[in-house]
């Protein structure tokens, strides 16, 4: 079996894991891990890199709390929604966090699940409770991990936070870097972007941000 092949399976495992959790995490299985699945073929560790990312994101936010990881926010996902308990149960983010912070894990079952579900599940999770805390469509924020996966040095936490202060509509900004806006769309989210970035690095002069975004855009692309 090559290692596309064996990606592809792990995938498929993770996807047949996951699905019962709820409509957040399935969109996220079909809108958002088939875009990052080619980074996986240069092992699944990435996935584990995207996940540390998002976490800190997360805890940011205040979508989980400092102490919390976002594989045992998986795992207890996964190990509700087998017990019914499902997040499209809940009209409130917060009571199903409550409910899943309250839930009894199992610890044989824990073992069981693979660390790659537990993270997809923790991700699809954690994007929900973004969507609800900047009242934005259902989906958008896990489009923020394409980005990280396209380039997890450039795309890390702190500089993920400088943009989503100065703007939330992460659709956009992921259309930037993939080169599929207008060209009048594209300046005015490159200025927002600039403006994020000078807010994380006030020393950085202009010509170095500019060349940083070409080469973040170029990494998207080529994903």
């Amino acid at each position: 079996m090559g290692l596309l092949d064996f990606v592809s399976s792990a995938v498929s495992s993770v996807v047949s894991v996951v699905s019962s959790v709820g409509s957040a995490v399935s969109s996220f299985c079909s809108n958002v891990l088939p875009k990052i699945a080619p980074v996986l073929e240069r092992g699944l560790g990435m996935l584990g890199t995207i996940g540390n990312i998002a976490q800190a994101v997360m805890q940011v936010f205040g979508i989980f709390k400092a102490d919390e990881q976002l594989e045992d926010i998986g795992d207890r996902s996964i190990q509700a929604a087998e017990k019914g308990i499902t997040v499209d149960q809940f009209d409130d983010f917060d009571q199903y966090m409550e409910s899943l912070r309250n839930f009894d894990l199992d610890p044989q079952r824990t073992t069981e699940i693979s660390t790659e579900a537990k993270t997809v599940a923790g991700l699809a999770i954690g994007s929900k409770g973004l969507d609800e805390k900047f009242e934005v469509n259902a989906g958008t924020m896990a489009n923020l991990w394409v980005l990280v996966a396209s380039n997890p040095a450039y795309f890390n936490a702190d500089r993920l936070q400088s943009i989503l202060n100065k703007t939330v509509d992460i659709a956009t900004v992921l259309d930037y870097f993939d080169n599929k806006l207008t060209p009048t769309e594209a300046l005015a989210t490159e200025k927002t972007l600039v403006e994020a970035e000078k807010s994380f690095s006030a020393d950085k002069d202009d010509k170095t941000i500019y060349a940083e975004l070409d080469a973040a855009s170029a990494a998207v692309q080529n994903l």
